[in-house]
């Protein structure tokens, strides 16, 4: 039987030109391959191995066979060694080299934006189908056949006569089932027929769309269909219409149209065949599909498999040594002779071994002892260079004495399983110094101590790159449990792993002074602490960059449970930061100065803090977060995520999910600056008291551009926001589904708070008291032009809005501008108004939803105590005290309000909480849309576009009655490629409308125009600080009084 598989490859080789050979080079015509999710221990690979052990026992007495595992770069090189040499002809090849995980024309952004949010598939389940459906053949240029038999499947039967027929056929599969998938249906199907139409195609194996499709997990191809130009064609025209980012159209119905489309009947065949599929729990048996199995009995199948089968290449070369090592020429790698009968024991070839990383020879010293090498060391002549070459498994102890590295460029590497060096707690491993180069390669060191710095090395004015290098139990005294730099560099990579280290004062893993360190590629850094500050990272005026999933694992601290940045600039991209631990501030990251930018998909996990700040907390600098996540984090005492008493941060694209608090679930800030645009989300966020998703008791606040607060939580007050004082702009936003036990079912205001929410909607909030949307009692709450939707209240007051003051003098300030409220409940009170409240309103909506009654909203009740008359066009008129809706029909719906009657408009008097901020008399256009209120406070509205990164203007106002100020800014240095920097010239004081201009800096229109900007003061001496994000709108702050302009893009 054997001959038949040996003539169909015979056949199926001269059928066709020879492709291109390998890079590495095919030793066999047939690959086996597969796509691994990687993993940064061996225990992630436990279904890969049992895997080709079911393939090895199915094909070894057949066919010699290739076998590779496609990865996205997040395989440590260590265990790319390790199983290599473990099984059959087995190696790893990167996906990224030949294309995948990447976009094509689209961008990364464009990406993650057509992965539409409901599904559950994350990005990279786009990208496997991407290269499953499109790469794969490219990938394996050079072999005749591919088989994928994906790290999930078991073949518990392959006859030979099988195999026989799909190495003569074009495509062979394992199962036909049909499309589960209900988007795939609706968009793939129509997309297909657009296509055959357009290029008046018929399917060659109809019917053609189908529901049915070739399950991909197993199938054999020849590579050289897939090279058809037609093949081609239609592969690139899926590619370009985006259905696979967009649609998640997977490689199953791709690859089954491209078949019936072009292949030929007779050379696409269904194999007789058994195998089990773990990821379903299923078995197939004789190429259809059974029963669903029970994960007990697909255990079982590997079990009893590996019970049978000795896979791993060191079993295979004893047998092959003992049996063919005379008749295969002394050629390990030689394919066994295809025979009639197979042998009853069977004997594959021997693996070769793979050669050390870099070679002994050709310029490497070896030395048999850790003497020897001391010597060589110390031999080297300084600015020299040394190689040595340390065999592997060989373990050198140190002896309490460390390694001396001083102006030299040593190397140290290994091969295999790697050498050891070992201090036994009685030394650090090294001192690296003047200047020298240390460069280490498959090499351990074990239980490093230092009384000073760093447990397992300090390094001092020099620089250390180690790749693939494994660190365990290192500790320090003082700073830095591994390494302690001073004005050095530091690059760990190639999947290298830290390890139990611990520092008693500062720093568990790296203390950085003046220095500049990169970790990356797949490096774990697990189970580090310190004592005080840092339980990874401690960052003094140096940089920090940590990328390519690097992951930092179970660290902790008494402040910053993973990473202290004191100063300079930390960057983080594509990593993530799993069960961080800290008794005080941040449970991950805590910033005193400096700039961190966290981006590319970073994820911080499970953090906690025994104080505040669950995942990060800043006293100062500049903290952005761009398209990253914070979920799971927890503090005890306040912000659940994050906590900010200095400093900016900016969450650009981001979420926060399930974060807790005693108050600000998710936020907390005192001082500084938080920015929140690009849809960034906070979700399912609680507080124990108030705040669930934020509590704000100073500094500013700015959320704007389709952000989003949902699923927030507060036992006491103010579930998505309870603000004290300070400033909170919510712009172009939305609040749903917030829930407050007792007041403020989404905001709650008071003290010398100030809230602006405008073009924003606020929905379904509830609030076990009163207030079901808002609860003032004290600050100012403005609203314009936004929706407060489906608000409720369980008291018996307050349904939308509640008002509670008992100052002496003006109470809050409600200015409510163009609001649509659209009621569901509209039983007990919408409006409450104790005490001196002042509200203005204007431009007012009251839709009723279903199961509102219209009549209630025209009931003197439903404005209970709102006695404050309103100013210019009004929604509603005074009757006995109480207020009504006055409508113009009877007719069910909404209610179209008709203006106030002159008449009683002339009656009204305005009660303005601050009249002396401005002269009421003086004619300015920016403020003319409120000179019929009478109440002129600085504030105003006007259309700008702004084109720069940043800017930072401070203004002293002269301490007069009415001054404005004359400004003009212009901008030095270009506004992309490096901080914008803007100069105020030709500043005056003058009793005219003054103008504060911004002259445009990008695009088509840099340089041509200006936007202008009426800056109106105060009677005394004011300093304002104006910030400008790319492209958004901004506000000017007042740092000495509430005052607040606010300009909308």
């Amino acid at each position: 039987m054997l001959a038949l598989v040996s003539a169909a490859i015979s056949t199926a080789s001269s059928a066709g030109a020879p492709l291109a050979p390998h890079d590495a080079g095919p030793s066999s015509r047939l690959a086996t391959f597969t796509l691994v999710r990687g993993g940064s221990s061996e225990g992630d690979y436990e279904t890969l191995v049992n895997s080709r052990r079911c393939l090895r026992q199915a094909l070894a007495a057949v066919i010699d066979y290739d076998d590779i595992a496609f990865h996205e770069g997040n395989v440590p090189l260590l265990i790319q060694r390790s199983l290599s040499e473990r099984m059959y002809h087995f190696r790893f090849a990167d996906a990224r080299e030949h294309g995948g995980f990447q976009v094509g024309a689209l961008t990364y952004e464009r990406a993650r934006q057509l992965v539409r949010k409901e599904f559950v598939y994350p990005l990279g389940y786009h990208h496997m189908c991407h290269f499953m459906s499109m790469l794969w053949f490219q990938a394996l240029r050079g072999y005749e056949y591919a088989m994928r038999v994906d790290e999930d499947v078991c073949i518990t039967r392959m006859p030979t006569q099988s195999l026989a027929t799909a190495l003569s056929s074009d495509y062979a599969f394992g199962l036909e089932i049909r499309e589960a998938h209900q988007r795939t249906i609706e968009t793939f199907n129509p997309w297909l027929e657009n296509y055959m139409s357009s290029a008046k195609l018929l399917p060659t194996i109809p019917p053609l769309p189908t529901e049915r499709i070739f399950f991909t997990n197993f199938f054999v191809a020849r590579l050289a269909w897939w090279h058809h130009p037609a093949v081609l064609h239609f592969l690139q025209a899926v590619n370009s219409s985006g259905g696979v980012y967009a649609h998640r159209w997977g490689d199953a119905p791709i690859q089954t149209a491209a078949l019936r489309l072009h292949g030929a009947p007779s050379s696409v065949v269904h194999l007789d065949m058994d195998y089990v599929h773990l990821s379903t729990q299923n078995r197939i048996v004789g190429g259809e599909e059974t029963a669903f199995d029970a994960e007990g009995l697909v255990n079982e199948h590997f079990r009893r498999l590996v019970a049978m089968a000795n896979c791993s290449n060191r079993s295979s070369n004893a047998t092959s040594n003992s049996s063919n090592g005379s008749s295969s020429g002394g050629n390990p790698s030689a394919s066994p002779p295809l025979t009639s009968t197979p042998p009853s024991s069977p004997a594959p070839p021997a693996h070769p071994p793979m050669p050390p990383l870099i070679p002994a020879p050709n310029g490497f010293t070896s030395v048999g002892s850790l003497a020897q090498l001391r010597a060589a060391i110390k031999a080297t002549p300084p600015g020299g260079q040394l190689r040595v070459f340390l065999p592997p498994d060989a373990e050198y102890r140190l002896g309490g004495e460390e390694i001396v590295v001083g102006s030299i460029d040593l190397t140290l590497v290994s091969s295999g399983s790697g050498a050891t060096l070992d201090a036994h707690h009685e030394s650090r491993l090294f001192k690296v110094q003047n200047g020298a180069s240390l460069h280490l390669s498959l090499i351990s060191l074990l239980n490093g101590f230092s009384e000073s710095g760093g447990g397992a090395m300090v390094v001092l004015s020099s620089s250390v790159s180690l790749s693939a290098c494994l660190i365990v139990n290192s500790s320090s005294n003082l700073r830095g449990g591994v390494f302690s730099m001073d004005g050095s560099s530091l690059t760990v990579a190639g999947g290298s792993r830290i390890q139990n280290s611990a520092s008693s004062f500062y720093a568990g893993v790296l203390y950085m002074l003046r220095s500049s360190a990169i970790v990356t590629d797949g490096t774990l850094i697990s189970n580090s602490t310190s004592t005080m500050v840092g339980g990874v990272l401690g960052l003094i005026n140096g940089a920090f960059l940590i990328s390519n999933r690097t992951v930092i694992r179970g660290s902790s601290s008494q402040y910053a449970g993973a990473l202290a940045v004191e100063a300079g600039t930390m960057r983080m991209s594509e990593s993530y930061v799993f069960s961080s631990r800290c008794s005080m501030s941040g449970g991950a990251v805590a910033m005193v100065t400096g700039s961190t930018i966290i981006e590319n998909g970073c994820m911080f996990s499970d953090s906690h803090a025994g104080d505040t700040g669950g995942a990060f907390a800043l006293t100062g600098g500049v903290l952005t977060f761009r398209s990253s996540s914070i979920l799971d984090s927890a503090s005890t005492a306040s912000g659940g995520a994050i906590v900010i008493s200095g400093g900016y941060v900016n969450l650009i694209g981001s979420r926060i999910v399930n974060s807790t608090a005693t108050q600000g679930g998710a936020i907390e800030i005192s001082a500084g600056f938080l920015n929140m645009s690009h849809a960034s989300t906070v979700t399912r966020s609680v507080a124990s008291r108030v705040g669930g998703g934020m509590f704000v008791h100073g500094g500013s606040v700015l959320i704007d551009g389709n952000c989003v607060l949902e699923d927030s939580y507060a036992q006491e007050s103010g579930a998505a926001m309870f603000v004290v004082t300070g400033s909170v702009i919510l712009q172009r936003s939305s609040v749903v589904d917030s829930v407050a036990m007792q007041y403020g079912g989404a905001l709650y205001i008071s003290g010398s708070g100030s809230v602006t929410i405008s073009r924003s909607l606020v929905a379904r909030s509830r609030a076990g008291s009163a207030g079901g949307c808002f609860y003032a009692a004290g600050g100012e709450l403005m609203l314009v032009l936004s929706t407060a939707e489906d608000c409720t209240s369980s008291g018996s007051v307050g349904g939308v809005l509640s008002v509670l003051s008992a100052n002496v003098g003006h109470g809050p300030l409600m200015l409510l501008t163009s609001i649509d409220f659209r009621l569901r409940v509209c039983q007990g009170s919408l409006f409450e108004q104790q005490g001196n409240a002042q509200f203005i309103l204007r431009n007012i909506t009251f839709t009723p939803l279903e199961g509102c009654n219209r009549d209630v909203l025209s009931s003197p009740g439903a404005f209970v105590g709102l006695t404050t008359k309103t100013c210019g066009e009004s929604y509603l008129e005074p009757i006995q005290g109480q207020w009504q809706m006055v409508c113009s029909s009877n007719t069910a719906g909404a209610c179209e309000i008709n203006s106030v009657p002159a008449t009683i408009l002339a009656s009204l008097t305005c009660s303005c909480p601050s009249p002396e901020y401005v002269n009421p008399s003086m004619e300015d256009p920016a403020l003319a849309p409120y000179q019929p209120l009478g109440c002129l406070k600085p504030r105003m509205f006007k259309a700008l576009e702004v084109v720069s990164n940043k800017v930072s203007i401070s203004l002293v106002k002269p301490d007069t009655m009415f001054q404005q100020i004359n400004a003009t800014l212009v901008m030095q240095g270009n506004d992309f490629a490096h901080p914008a920097r803007w100069e105020i010239l030709n500043a005056s004081a003058v009793h005219a409308i003054g103008w504060l201009k911004i002259p445009f800096t990008s695009g088509e229109i840099a340089g041509r125009d200006e936007s202008a900007i009426d800056i109106v003061t105060r009677t005394q001496a004011l300093e304002v600080t104006l910030l400008v994000e790319a492209r958004t709108s901004f506000a000017v702050w007042g740092k000495h009084h509430p005052a607040m302009w606010i300009i909308y893009q």
